[in-house]
């Protein structure tokens, strides 16, 4: 399965984005490409552990829903409520010059590695406990889907 553990995934959704431009539409939701830039890379941070975001799942989520996602079930498009600590409407990482926070993003995948601490499982709000592994396969499921979202 696919996640930003593996360099030639990293380099696939890298590629990705450098074709976003500053003008790219949306195909579906609210955020713009901007923001969706900076939401991304706010959903990185949280899972190094540098946002928190309290805890808001139950049962089902933590044992099924979460095991479902990461096996690659789509999120429907625009159903999905953002946390306010990830949304730039609210709490999230303002976007700021577009090739910055594209920039920022870039290397914040890149980084994931380096910034996720090895043996050490950190708390998703919805899914509990994750590790690296899963952690890297959430994000690359979420840079995929918000890709998808600006037609890349």
């Amino acid at each position: 399965m696919k996640n930003i553990l593996d360099l030639d995934n990293i380099n696939f959704i890298i590629n990705r984005i450098n074709s976003l431009s500053n003008d790219t539409q949306r195909l579906w939701g609210k955020m713009t490409v901007n923001q969706m830039l900076c939401h991304c890379s706010d959903q990185i941070k949280m899972a190094c552990g540098k946002i928190k975001i309290s805890s808001t799942g139950n049962f089902l989520q933590r044992r099924i829903l979460k095991h479902l996602i990461l096996l690659g079930l789509p999120a429907p498009k625009g159903r999905v409520q953002t946390y306010k600590e990830l949304d730039q409407n609210f709490n999230g990482t303002k976007p700021t010059d577009f090739e910055k926070d594209k920039e920022f993003l870039i290397n914040t995948i890149q980084n994931f590695n380096q910034c996720y601490p090895e043996n050490l499982l950190l708390t998703h709000s919805t899914f509990g406990k994750m590790n690296k592994k899963q952690w890297g396969r959430l994000i690359y499921i979420h840079l995929d889907h918000h890709l998808r979202q600006f037609g890349v």
